[in-house]
């Protein structure tokens, strides 16, 4: 009589387990990092946005000043995103120009969003910046 070893496949399904959990828990971070990102762009383009028309309509460089970080970061609150550090920065040289000649308020808002949670990746904080502008009226008193 002679035997044979039957083969088996014993030990291939864990393998399988053992190689993609991994990779499906990496793709799953990515996706919440990516979409975190995203709100967040968003987020402080709004900010960015309300912050420059904010300041557009005050009638002078420190209210307008003032109208700005206010609005960036009732915008920001809003929205639930958490900054590490975040800052307003207003372009207020248009409130210096004459009356009838075109003026411009420019408003750069920054925030710092933590990643810190996804130690998976090796990512620490990134820093989004966003820009709006909005027109001052021509016509309207400034000072």
């Amino acid at each position: 009589m002679t035997t044979t070893a039957t083969r088996t496949d014993a030990g291939h399904l864990s393998l399988g387990v053992a190689i993609t959990i991994p990779a499906v828990f990496f793709f799953l971070v990515l996706l919440i990092m990516a979409g975190r990102l995203a709100t967040a762009n968003g987020a402080v383009q709004a900010a960015a946005a309300e912050a420059a028309r904010a300041a557009s309509i005050s009638r002078t460089a420190p209210t307008a000043q003032a109208a700005a970080e206010a609005a960036a970061t009732t915008t920001l609150g809003s929205s639930d995103l958490e900054c590490a550090t975040s800052s307003v920065v207003a372009d207020l040289s248009g409130f210096s120009a004459p009356l009838g000649q075109d003026a411009q308020v420019t408003v750069t808002v920054t925030c710092t969003v933590p990643l810190s949670e996804l130690t998976v990746l090796g990512q620490g904080d990134r820093t989004i910046t966003a820009t709006a502008t909005s027109v001052l009226d021509p016509y309207r008193s400034r000072q």
